[in-house]
């Protein structure tokens, strides 16, 4: 849920000719992700804004498993030709994994023959 955009804000005097002062805004994140941050400059005659994304993520370290599989369509295992492959693998994740640092990758790697 977005939080109001009045909910962080700081009233400062500046004085004129090019003089600039330092603001002090701590930034606690809430969720993992990116977050946008917007700081927006605004005098009597004139105003300014900035927006960067802030890429927030989990603390502690990652956790990798490899499951290979050998998937093969020539049908010489199953006997039977076949050009589709299923297979449903669990994901096991740990217990104290950060909500929202779940993360999975396939990589495939074949060769390809031509039947004759």
């Amino acid at each position: 849920k977005a939080k109001s955009k009045e909910h962080n804000v700081r009233f400062v005097s500046v004085p004129g000719g090019g003089v600039s002062k330092a603001v002090y805004f701590p930034i606690v994140p809430t969720r993992i992700g990116d977050v946008m941050l917007s700081a927006v400059a605004q005098s009597a005659k004139a105003g300014d804004a900035v927006e960067q994304i802030l890429r927030v993520e989990s603390e502690g370290y990652r956790v990798e498993r490899n499951v290979p599989l050998v998937i093969d369509l020539t049908g010489k295992d199953a006997g039977n030709s076949s050009d589709r492959f299923k297979k449903q693998v669990k994901m096991h994740f740990p217990v104290d994994a950060v909500e929202g640092s779940r993360r999975a990758r396939v990589d495939i790697i074949g060769i390809a023959t031509i039947l004759l």
